[in-house]
């Protein structure tokens, strides 16, 4: 698997000509249109993203498809690059949900039949093999998209825990689109996992520091309130540097051997011992991808270091 190299934000993905990954510069036909412009390509990725998310296709009445958002400058951008890739003129409108209670949000909102029978072979929101298929460029725009339509930041506080707890996480029906969304995370570095939620969706999850760094490197929201509440979450870590003898790893690695137990059981075992490891060392010490930058892990004979982010 080819993964991205470091970039200094995800502007440089968009723009970078080192990505690494399989070339997405074959010619894409979506009926009377041909796409085989980089810009374009990502450009028509992030917006079957976003319609995977927050659009409805729909086949009876000739056909249409509905796309509705709270946010307008989503909104806005998906409409700018619908008609710049399509060359269709399309109004949004705006659905005022309540006049009485202030915590609902208008809706804005258009439809198109036009557009509907241009993009009507992605109406099973299946996604296309020049996306799963294609560069890391063309899998971080899609994912953008289907992140700004679907996807929230939450930041709670544990209080019984002592701790925060930050998630990055999209919702669909579609599992087996998660299950390829999730696959396309790592990519990124991104580690995530998919979870029963309520009714018939399911939930995808970003959860751990070095994860939803990267989703923020490397994807990121172009909705603002997002991207802020993103970045907020980023900044609730703490900077640490604890020391830790060769003792305490090869205990915390022999139970992770012996039982397969992540780092919150490897947590409250080594408390027994009287070692308070932080769950994020404990990740590390699991997962082995200690990167360069702000997160960096040195061994020699005495002990180990570890250098990174925490509550």
């Amino acid at each position: 698997m080819q993964h991205v190299k470091h970039f200094a934000d995800v502007q440089d993905i968009i723009d970078a000509t080192t990505i690494t990954g399989k070339n997405s510069m074959s010619v894409i036909s979506i009926k009377q249109f041909k796409f085989s412009n980089k810009n374009k390509l990502s450009k028509l990725a992030y917006c079957l993203g976003s319609l995977f998310g927050d659009g409805c296709l729909y086949h009876n009445d000739r056909g249409r498809i509905i796309f509705s958002s709270c946010d307008k400058e989503f909104t806005e951008i998906l409409v700018k690059y619908l008609e710049e890739l399509f060359k269709i003129k399309l109004k949004i409108r705006i659905d005022r949900l309540s006049l009485k209670n202030i915590k609902w949000e208008d809706a804005y909102i258009f439809s198109s039949r036009p557009l509907f029978k241009i993009l009507e072979q992605f109406s099973n929101k299946q996604i296309p093999e020049f996306i799963l298929n294609g560069d890391v460029l063309i899998k971080a725009s899609f994912l953008r998209g289907f992140f700004d339509a679907e996807g929230n930041v939450n930041i709670n506080i544990i209080k019984n825990r002592g701790e925060i707890q930050r998630r990055v996480s999209c919702f669909s029906n579609n599992k087996k689109m998660l299950e390829n969304i999730k696959s396309m995370l790592e990519h990124f570095y991104i580690k995530s996992c998919i979870t029963k939620s309520k009714g018939n969706n399911y939930r995808l999850i970003i959860w751990n520091y070095q994860s939803i760094y990267n989703y923020k490197k490397y994807i990121n929201f172009n909705i603002l309130r997002k991207r802020e509440k993103l970045k907020k979450a980023i900044q609730t870590y703490k900077q640490i540097q604890t020391r830790w003898s060769n003792e305490v790893y090869n205990l915390a690695m022999y139970i992770r051997l012996r039982k397969n137990y992540g780092s919150v059981k490897i947590h409250k075992i080594l408390l027994n011992y009287g070692f308070n490891v932080h769950k994020p060392t404990i990740e590390a010490w699991i997962y082995r991808k200690i990167k360069r930058g702000e997160t960096k892990m040195t061994e020699n004979a005495d002990n180990i270091v570890f250098v990174g982010k925490n509550f």
